[in-house]
């Protein structure tokens, strides 16, 4: 509109949207090369996805694509979007897939004959095994372990937490250990009656103090996160019923770190 106006803000209305779309996150969903579309269907977050290799427009944190092959059973994928990435991400779809036929059992050729005497090659059934003509049975995977890649991720944050604290901790004890020794040294014992060597050393023994208590935090921070992702897990056998009921009510705690500030992202489906 500033442009169709010939408004002279338009080129800082220009550069501020510039600046927001850099910080856009965008996630591409592609098939294998060749693979057909038909019979696929895919969902992002629980809404259909119909456009593949076409990068979309998406908020930031972790992305559940859930997807079917010709009505078999679900598969699914987390992918983790960073502010302002461009993720890609390539479904596990076979490039070739038997034809469903209709009803009525044919064999190889001509309404069920197979190739003699109308059934197939015995008892009307193709080959062997119920008529599709094959005799292979299809291979259905099986769905990982519910919930591990969050446990995982507990305990690494968590790990990171406890690393942070122990940091904080030498940290602490070495600006106490500075600041004694500045008010013994510089200061005459009390805190009032130091010399100028004196102010900049207890000047730097509470800068180091401070730095140490926000690390502390932070670590506390992770391991609260860590223990929250580990309890949140989803957890059962790792079937397709269960598999799909634990996906329906999975949560997600995860840190979230920019150029603005850091803090913890939740959500998932309750």
């Amino acid at each position: 509109m500033a442009k169709e106006s010939k408004d002279k803000r338009a080129p800082q209305i220009q550069e501020l949207v510039d600046g927001l779309d850099s910080q856009v996150p965008r996630l591409t969903i592609k098939l294998p090369k060749d693979a057909s579309q038909d019979g696929v269907k895919v969902t992002l977050d629980g809404e259909p996805v119909t456009t593949f290799g076409t990068a979309l427009i998406v908020d930031p944190g972790p992305k559940t694509i859930e997807y079917t092959v010709d009505d078999g059973p679900k598969k699914s994928k987390v992918v983790p979007v960073e502010r302002g990435g461009d993720s890609e991400v390539t479904l596990d779809i076979p490039k070739e897939r038997t034809a469903k036929k209709p009803p009525g059992g044919d064999g190889k050729k001509g309404g069920g004959d197979g190739n003699k005497g109308g059934d197939g090659n015995k008892g009307g059934d193709g080959n062997k095994g119920g008529g599709d003509g094959t005799g292979i049975a299809p291979t259905v995977e099986a769905p990982p372990a519910p919930g591990r890649n969050m446990r995982i991720g507990g305990f690494v944050l968590g790990g990171a937490g406890v690393l942070a604290i122990g940091v904080s901790s030498i940290m602490t004890l070495s600006a106490r250990g500075q600041y004694n020794d500045a008010l013994e040294m510089y200061c005459g014992g009390m805190k009032d009656n130091c010399d100028p060597m004196g102010l900049q050393l207890t000047h730097d023994a509470r800068s180091t103090a401070n730095v140490a208590t926000f690390i502390f935090v932070g670590g506390l921070a992770m391991v609260g996160g860590g223990v929250a992702l580990y309890l949140l897990a989803p957890k059962g056998p790792a079937n397709t019923e269960s598999h799909e009921e634990n996906e329906k009510t999975s949560r997600y705690v995860v840190p979230s770190v920019t150029k603005d500030g850091a803090g913890v992202v939740f959500g998932g489906r309750f």
